[in-house]
């Protein structure tokens, strides 16, 4: 069976079913899914968002319309940790 990691019923849903050990790894295939390009020490991930289409930058809290735009934004900041 397969939840929506993208929503929270799925979310609550799967650690229902899987237990935290169980939610934990399909998170990470997901994170991992979802990762397009690393740069910088930061994974540049496609998420959805009220917005559209976003490219994430790691854990910096920004998100941008194009790959290229992450990018750049990646090259510019300091590695994530």
């Amino acid at each position: 069976m397969t939840w929506n990691l993208d929503t929270p019923e799925g979310r609550l849903a799967a650690i229902e079913a899987l237990g935290p050990e169980g939610y934990n790894e399909a998170m990470r295939e997901k994170f991992a899914a979802d990762t397009v390009a690393t740069v910088n020490g930061h994974a540049i991930r496609r998420t959805a968002s009220r917005f559209g289409s976003l490219f994430a930058v790691g854990r910096t809290g920004r998100a941008f319309r194009t790959l290229d735009e992450a990018t750049i934004f990646a090259n510019e900041n300091f590695p994530a940790d």
